[in-house]
């Protein structure tokens, strides 16, 4: 995790893991995977690197990417 940001709030993290179609991910899966997502997206919702992601996850952020990226700038992501 990056020091600009705070630590995540779990129970909101659990929230939004299952809302929206649900998922099978723990809130401290979910909080993996989101950090791995923002550091895979640049500033275009591109996927930096295919490196360290399986073919799902590939897919997955290619698909989302422009949403990741959208969402980091409206926070205020550094970077974004």
């Amino acid at each position: 995790m990056s020091p600009s940001r705070a630590q995540p709030n779990l129970e909101q993290i659990a929230a939004g893991a299952t809302g929206s179609g649900g998922s099978a991910l723990t809130p401290e899966q979910y909080a993996i995977m989101e950090e791995r997502a923002v550091y895979a997206i640049d500033q275009k919702g591109k996927l930096r690197s295919e490196v360290g992601f399986s073919t799902a996850e590939v897919a997955a952020l290619n698909k989302r990417g422009p949403d990741i990226a959208s969402a980091m700038k409206s926070i205020g992501e550094p970077g974004f």
